[in-house]
């Protein structure tokens, strides 16, 4: 029915990270629980990782906050003995993933609904050739003059693009590339093959990106269940859809 995402107050990054990754899957968030969010000594309460974080995140990604279970001794304790239950009063968060898990219905995520949509293999194979081909084609030239303005970014150094098939591990195309003043440019390859080893040599990194992630950062939108949501190269490397690797990067 969905997943139940445990938190801590210092763990903001990680969590938006796999909030970000959910909703890019569309797999469902029941809410989220934050643990450790609170010590209590005596009469004093600390907060040795920091204010609790959860509300925030939660309201920013639209799921619901299900509790939020402390740091407590007798947590640790009722593990050793063999005893693994939260004791009465810090019941709440559970009896509320219950109860979301009850009420929510079943479906299948969004990237389960997908393989339905069963093509043959060489179908497939021949569509994503085309679709990369004409990526590369259209964009020659790709203006980036925005971001130059916005970064100060004028480095002329190449790097080497590589498209992928849809599973990221079947190569389709390259493509040399090289950042000018105001646009992004295409390194033409040698035709002598003789010379291509030697032409390689020169991008000290590469980036890769699968024909599907590609477009969208061109369209700069991609679709989620029934809706369109905005897409960039940001939302693409948090998701691990791009890629870079070399010593240049």
């Amino acid at each position: 029915v969905g997943d139940v995402i445990v938190s801590q107050p210092a763990m903001v990054d990680s969590t938006r990270k796999m909030l970000n990754l959910h909703d890019y899957l569309e797999i469902p968030v029941l809410g989220i629980i934050e643990n450790m969010s609170w010590l209590k000594v005596g009469a004093i309460t600390y907060h040795p990782f920091g204010k609790s974080t959860v509300e925030e995140i939660a309201a920013e990604f639209g799921v619901p906050v299900l509790g939020k279970i402390p740091l407590d001794p007798k947590i640790a304790e009722g593990v050793q003995q063999g005893n693994p239950f939260l004791p009465e009063g810090l019941l709440e968060p559970i009896d509320n993933t219950v109860k979301a898990i009850i009420e929510t219905d079943i479906r299948k995520p969004g990237f389960l609904e997908k393989l339905v949509h069963k093509v043959t293999d060489a179908l497939k194979t021949e569509v994503e050739k085309v679709l990369a081909s004409i990526i590369i084609s259209a964009n020659k030239t790709h203006d980036i003059s925005a971001i130059r303005r916005n970064t100060g970014f004028t480095e002329g150094r190449p790097l080497l693009f590589v498209i992928t098939d849809e599973s990221g591990m079947k190569e389709l195309t390259r493509v040399g590339l090289r950042v000018t003043e105001e646009a992004l440019k295409v390194i033409p390859e040698p035709k002598p093959e003789e010379e291509y080893e030697e032409w390689l040599q020169k991008f000290d990194f590469q980036i890769v990106s699968d024909f599907q992630t590609l477009a969208r950062i061109i369209m700069a939108k991609a679709v989620r269940g029934r809706r369109e949501v905005p897409y960039s190269t940001w939302d693409a490397w948090c998701n691990g859809d791009l890629k870079a690797y070399g010593l240049g990067y």
